[in-house]
């Protein structure tokens, strides 16, 4: 029997490993080869090494066929949840009755009925509503019938979201299918433990985190305590008071609007820029804490909830599957400037909308410190900025009893003490970790200290490039692992 290997990438991995293809695959000689779902899409084909991926359709510029936000345990387990599927059945063997509490929230009543057209399954761009689960193991059969006496086990490389996906699927095949048909994951920069940005009972401290950063940016702060007082009472009456992220998103939904108006289609620059504050509205929805969304699955309270994604993919023990990972260290607000600002071509929306982006593009990073915004340069406000997203935005409020977090709290305040990176800017490094998970292999994990949520899955940066190359180490140990 000839053992044979599936790779596979998740969310933006994709990106980083588009033109790796051949190297990647060299890891497992000529019984290597790269996944295709495009077979199974009902809309246009994406990149066809990708599980899981975005897809922006080109005539409309959104994201018509993003399987970004359907559910983690729909987009796994996709036309399985239906209510007489025997897959169901099957879930209450091993965990009794109380494991229908796994899908509880996931039910799908019908896909004909108009009243369930927003049901999160319709949301998948494939064909009978299949979950990424059921095209893998469709892959096996299929690739074993054709090769009698071979097998085929597939290896998934998730970036973000993507690993927490990955980590899922992982627990499906060895706890609900028992078919051993993952062999090995690669994750990095996922959430883990989840995100402060998805948990709703975060939105008060986030919005005034939020808003210290954009204070900060602009210098409206002061340094001298008879007048600090003077300024924090001035600001108090804009600062936010109930939490809610609705106008911040709003703000967020006009800034594109202005943006996209300004823009020339050539316009690269103003691409990335819109693409960042896409991104960006698409995290801090995250704090609405709506079920229908995958950021749902990111709220750490669920560690709470044995049923939980969250809960079933840190509480389980490994017993089969390879596990690496990889975590992002660098929250300096400055790699939006290095990523972002590449083109000459500045727009006067972008000015206004972001002075300190333009500015560090034109003049350069290092200049930063010798500008000044109200008397303040621009590096101290930066720095002062930085400082309110590493103990606000990045700041999780854990319950007592939710022990996981807790200590991850306490490993974030400790790297801020010691002067070390807490995260990257999206995610704190000690909810990346998977030293915590039990597994039968040993524990393979690495720091990448360049690496932020916007510069991780870029080939083109230090960060993507330190990724690739330890991405690829992680495979080759991995395959050599028995």
């Amino acid at each position: 029997m000839s053992l044979y290997y599936r790779l596979w990438t998740l969310n933006a991995s994709t990106v980083l490993l588009e033109n790796q293809k051949k190297k990647f695959q060299k890891i497992y000689g000529s019984y290597g080869s790269w996944g295709q779902r495009s077979h199974v899409n009902v809309g246009p084909p994406s990149n066809t090494n990708a599980l899981m991926y975005e897809e922006l359709h080109e005539a409309t510029g959104r994201k018509d066929y993003d399987e970004y936000f359907v559910p983690i345990v729909v987009k796994c387990l996709g036309r399985y949840l239906l209510w007489d599927n025997h897959i169901i059945k099957k879930l209450k063997e091993p965990y009794g009755e109380n494991a229908q509490a796994i899908l509880d929230q996931y039910w799908i009543t019908g896909l004909d009925n108009k009243a369930h057209e927003k049901d999160s399954l319709t949301r998948m761009n494939t064909k009978d509503n299949k979950g990424y689960y059921e095209i893998l193991l469709e892959d096996s059969i299929q690739f074993e019938k054709n090769h009698p006496g071979d097998e085929l086990r597939h290896v998934l490389i998730g970036y973000s979201q993507g690993g927490l996906v990955a980590l899922f699927l992982a627990w499906i095949d060895e706890n609900l299918f028992d078919k051993q048909i993952i062999e090995s994951i690669c994750v990095f920069q996922t959430p883990v433990l989840g995100s402060p940005l998805a948990n709703p009972d975060n939105k008060l401290t986030v919005s005034q985190g939020f808003s210290d950063i954009l204070f900060s940016i602009l210098g409206l702060y002061h340094t001298d305590p008879g007048l600090m007082m003077m300024y924090d009472e001035a600001l108090e009456y804009i600062r936010p008071k109930d939490g809610s992220v609705d106008s911040m998103i709003r703000t967020l939904d006009m800034l594109g609007i202005a943006l996209k108006a300004d823009l020339d289609n050539d316009d690269n620059n103003g691409l990335r820029m819109e693409n960042h504050l896409l991104n960006f509205r698409k995290w801090i929805s995250g704090l609405k804490g709506e079920i229908e969304y995958a950021f749902s699955d990111l709220n750490s309270s669920n560690l709470l909830d044995p049923y939980s994604v969250l809960s079933l993919v840190n509480h389980h023990k490994f017993e089969k599957v390879k596990i690496a990972s990889i975590t992002g260290a660098s929250s300096s607000l400055s790699d939006i400037v290095e990523t972002s600002m590449k083109s000459k071509k500045l727009k006067l929306s972008l000015l206004i909308i972001s002075p300190v982006l333009s500015l560090g593009h034109m003049l350069g990073i290092h200049l930063m410190r010798y500008i000044n915004v109200f008397g303040k340069t621009l590096e101290a406000n930066m720095q002062r900025a930085e400082f309110f997203y590493s103990t606000k935005v990045l700041r999780d409020c854990p319950h007592e009893d939710n022990e996981l977090i807790l200590r991850a709290e306490r490993e974030r305040k400790n790297r801020m003490n010691q002067g070390r990176g807490i995260g990257d800017l999206i995610i704190p490094v000690s909810y990346q970790s998977t030293k915590h998970i039990q597994r039968s292999h040993p524990t393979l994990e690495w720091e990448n200290p360049w690496a932020s949520h916007y510069t991780g899955f870029r080939p083109n940066t230090l960060a993507g490039k330190a990724n690739i190359k330890t991405i690829y180490r992680f495979l080759k140990r991995m395959h050599r692992l028995k």
